[in-house]
């Protein structure tokens, strides 16, 4: 007899989460701030626990976020790679990284289409 075996798909928890509960069933976060789930527990998860899906690269713009520092930083770090502002003092992150950088003075941020390159425009 064919024993089939769910396929899990691996989302990052919000930070401090250490387990979710998702149709019933309690799921562990594992020491890296990941969690394995099958199917029916990602939708949950994604729309009402806050986690989010690994597998965004790096080259999806939607994977990404503009953030500007409240603190004037001229660089920051997340996930092992380091990020410069551009020429208005933006950044842009992935989006997994948002979270954790607006604990360190960072705020999500839009360029306004009338901003000039001398005085970029907030809107947060």
């Amino acid at each position: 007899m064919a024993r089939f075996e769910k396929k899990l798909h691996k989302l990052h928890a919000p930070r401090g989460t250490d387990e979710a509960n998702a149709n019933g069933v309690l799921y562990r976060v594992d020491n890296d701030g990941t969690i394995n789930v099958p199917d029916e527990a990602v939708d949950p998860l994604l729309s009402l626990g806050g986690f989010t899906e690994e597998d965004q690269s790096d080259d999806d713009p939607s994977g990404e976020v503009l953030m500007k520092s409240m603190t004037g930083a001229l660089g920051c770090s997340w996930g092992g790679n380091s990020y410069e502002p551009d020429s208005d003092g933006f950044f842009v992150v992935p989006a997994v990284a948002a979270v954790d950088l607006a604990d360190h003075g960072f705020v999500a941020a839009e360029r306004s289409a009338k901003a000039s390159a001398k005085v970029p425009q907030l809107k947060i």
